[in-house]
Formats: C-alpha cells, sequence, structure tokens
C-alpha cells in the first residue's frame, strides 16, 4: 500500500506524481487523482484539453458532470458541464471554477457553498460570499459586481501607469536622440548618434535635427518631417519646410501658399 502525505488516501499501486505548473497530482492506471484531503479524480482526456494548467491552479473540464456552482461572467453560464479548480498548495479540498475577472483573479467555490477570490500566486484564497448568505455582503452576485468594477477600475490604472512609464522613456530616448547627426551612405542620407544609425539611409536629403524632429526629403522638392526616432510625422510632400524650436513648422505647398502646423498634434 502507499500512502498519500498530503491527502492521507491510500493506495494500491505506486502512484506516479504529476506536475502541472505549480500544482501536483497522482496518476494511477490513467486516473488522476488530487492531493487534496477532499479527494477528486479524473480521467485524462486522450488529447489531455480536459486538463487546463495556469501556473499556480490547475483547471479540469468535466464532461460529464453537471455545472455546480454559479457563474461571474453570464455568457459562461450556457455551460453544460463542471469545471473543477486545484489550488497549488491547498491540500484540503478541491473548488469549481466559477470564472475570471477582468486582469486575471479568479473565483472559485468549495463544496460548502462558499465562494472565494484567487488574485495570483503569492496570495491565500479569500473569502468572498456564500449559497445562503446571512447578510448583503455575502451575496453572490452583490459581491461579483463590486469586484468586476474593482477589477476594472485596477486595469484602467495599470494601463494608465504602463503608458506613462512608456511615455517617459520615449521622451527620454527622443531627448538623446537630439544629438544624432545627417550622414552619407551612397546617395541617401540617414542620421547616426555616436558612429551608431538611428535612422537609416533612405532619404535624398536630410537637415540637422531641431529638438525631436528633423526634415527629410524624399524625391526631389519633396519634403516632409520625422522624428529623430524615425517616426514619419509629415509626409515628404512639400516644396520646403522650416521647423522652430517650438515644436511648430511651416510647410510650403507650393511658393507663397505656406501653413503652419503644432507637430505635438501630428
Amino acid at each position: 500500500m502507499y500512502i498519500d502525505l498530503y491527502s492521507g488516501h491510500l493506495y494500491t499501486r505506486k502512484p506516479k506524481v504529476v506536475r502541472l505548473g505549480d500544482v501536483q497530482l497522482l496518476e494511477v492506471d490513467g486516473i488522476y487523482y488530487s492531493r487534496t484531503r477532499e479527494l477528486y479524480k479524473s480521467r485524462r482526456s486522450t488529447s489531455g484539453t480536459n486538463i487546463l494548467t495556469c501556473g499556480h491552479y490547475v483547471r479540469i473540464v468535466d464532461y460529464f458532470s453537471p455545472p455546480r456552482c454559479r457563474q461571474v461572467n453570464e455568457d459562461d453560464a450556457t455551460w453544460g458541464y463542471d469545471c473543477v479548480c486545484l489550488l497549488a498548495g491547498d491540500h484540503d479540498t478541491y473548488y469549481h471554477y466559477c470564472g475570471m475577472l477582468t486582469g486575471g483573479d479568479i473565483v472559485i467555490v468549495d463544496n460548502a457553498g462558499k465562494y472565494y477570490l484567487v488574485e495570483d500566486a503569492s496570495k491565500a484564497k479569500r473569502y468572498i460570499a456564500c449559497e445562503h448568505p446571512q447578510t448583503a455582503e455575502e451575496d453572490f452576485d452583490g459581491v461579483i459586481q463590486r469586484l468586476k468594477s474593482e477589477a476594472m477600475k485596477r486595469l484602467t490604472e495599470r494601463k494608465m501607469e504602463e503608458w506613462q512609464n512608456d511615455e517617459r522613456k520615449h521622451r527620454a530616448r527622443l531627448d538623446e536622440l537630439k544629438a544624432a547627426v545627417p550622414f552619407r551612405s551612397g546617395l541617401k542620407w540617414g542620421l547616426q548618434l555616436d558612429g551608431r544609425v538611428v535612422v537609416p539611409p533612405i532619404y535624398r536629403n536630410i537637415k540637422s535635427p531641431v529638438g525631436c524632429y528633423c526634415a527629410v526629403e524624399g524625391n526631389p522638392n519633396q519634403w516632409g518631417i520625422i522624428m529623430v526616432a524615425g517616426k514619419v510625422v509629415i509626409e515628404t510632400r512639400y516644396t520646403d519646410v522650416e521647423i522652430n524650436e517650438n515644436g511648430t513648422a511651416r510647410l510650403t505647398i507650393i511658393p507663397g501658399k505656406i501653413k503652419t502646423v503644432n507637430l505635438r498634434k501630428q
């Protein structure tokens, strides 16, 4: 006999330990067993697609069992089968998967009808609701609505922070490239900084940068404006361009007809 020291269950044959991300299962004769005191077992499909590894948890789709819990998202409520969830390091019981919130947090429920929020691998599950609430704070529908709002707010804030970080890096990169100088290769011109090419030689002519911008000539008498990193700001279709230090530019459409543009808004 073999005993699983995590779950306390006995096996007549030596189980094989199967590692799926941070979660462990035991396999005996093609049957997969959870390492939890409340045991769950499942036969893996031929293709293995019914077991989904998600890092700190595993989802097992049980096509032969009806749904056992309510779903976070209404569209998922049409599922005609159960989805079991095993958490890494949790050897008490298995759970039923209720869905994912914006941002990746998941909601699960145990066999006693208690719902939990699992945020990431570094945090333990957190009780949020139950099937028979005694207070409004434990009502599943109300809790899920609040969690969805909070998750969307966090995602928006995270995206804004990422955009701000990217923008700061971009501005720092542009400030560095202000010192780039034109160089010629064959009949074409580009920009280089300390001998390193930052804009390949693809233009007929190119002027020294003014701030973050640079005037370039594509075809004869067809000028435009690029950023010193190479992004095209004004297409090369003007007879002349003049870049000002304040970030504006004068574009000559034809001699005597000029328009002024704000390059920061292009």
